[in-house]
């Protein structure tokens, strides 16, 4: 007796699960973003108790900064290709993965102590041999301009949540620079000087630069707070 032969069914793919769904605004993150402003322009008039004042100020920086973590966490998902982007609602199609943002490596922070020794030594070495205005001001410069990208990208949230879509909007261009600096520094020349970055983005970086600005003339205590936390 001849036995049936057994037809196996193809399994069907396992479907890619879809990214969760960011809200625009989140009442919570709104919150929190209100408390750091509010307690930054109180404190300048009213003595704020310690404790209560570094309990609300430390809650709502853990809360905003976890918060954009777990948002970065699902953009590089969806750059891996782990998980579907969720389709626009207006037009049903899924939005452009982001593209595939950087990690710290191993090998990347085994260097933090040699780069911190050699930084160090060489701000020592900088204030015993040349002139301790010259120097403050190259600080002075350089904290503006870190402080100024690192101030953009704690604040491009906050507007992206009052923009809605139009802070979405993507800008982007473009231009040859010529240049005869060593190819290993720069590239080849022409480089190719690309800007992309979404309207909140541009806003935020224009008002980043407003705040360094007067940051700079005045050195004010309570601006220089403002840099450090945009830092966390």
């Amino acid at each position: 007796m001849s036995s049936a032969a057994e037809t196996t069914a193809a399994s069907p793919p396992t479907p890619t699960p879809e990214a969760p769904t960011s809200t625009t605004k989140n009442p919570l993150l709104l919150l929190s973003y209100g408390l750091i402003i509010g307690l930054w322009f109180v404190t300048q008039k009213i003595l704020v108790p310690y404790v209560a004042h570094l309990l609300l100020l430390v809650i709502s920086l853990l809360y905003v900064g976890c918060h954009w973590s777990l948002v970065l966490r699902e953009e590089q998902a969806i750059s891996r290709g782990d998980v579907v982007p969720p389709n626009d609602p207006d037009d049903g199609s899924p939005p452009p993965p982001p593209p595939p943002s950087e990690t710290l490596r191993k090998e990347d922070a085994m260097q933090f102590p040699l780069m911190g020794s050699a930084s160090l030594f060489s701000l020592y070495l900088a204030f015993k041999f040349f002139d301790k205005e010259y120097v403050n001001l190259l600080i002075s410069l350089y904290f503006c301009a870190i402080g100024c990208l690192a101030l953009t990208v704690t604040c491009a949230p906050l507007f992206a949540s009052f923009l809605g879509k139009l802070g979405a909007k993507r800008l982007k261009f473009g231009k040859p620079v010529n240049h005869s600096l060593p190819a290993f520094i720069f590239g080849e020349s022409p480089m190719d000087l690309e800007v992309d970055l979404t309207l909140a983005e541009g806003f935020a970086f224009v008002a980043s630069v407003v705040f360094c600005g007067f940051y700079f003339k005045t050195k004010h205590w309570t601006m220089n707070n403002v840099l450090g936390i945009s830092f966390c």
